[in-house]
């Protein structure tokens, strides 16, 4: 039901941040992901690694609450 409704929104900014529920699921697979590389590469090598610490602290958690909140906004829209 939520891929028909990502069809319909032609826009290229409804179709980054329209979540349905195999993004939800890649976004928090892929936030778990870069926590654990950030958590390995500084156990492994003990430097600071910045680019994974950003994606899993900073970055995803803003995608995923914009995604969150743009989608409910358009199912409370369209009804």
């Amino acid at each position: 039901m939520a891929r028909k409704r990502a069809r319909k929104n032609k826009s290229s900014f409804g179709k980054f941040f329209l979540l349905d529920e195999e993004r939800t699921v890649g976004v928090i697979v892929l936030w778990i992901l870069s926590a654990v590389a950030h958590n390995a590469i500084f156990g492994f090598y003990m430097i600071e690694e910045p680019f994974f610490f950003a994606l899993a602290v900073i970055i995803i958690p803003l995608y995923l609450i914009s995604g969150i909140i743009y989608t409910l906004l358009l199912c409370r829209h369209k009804r």
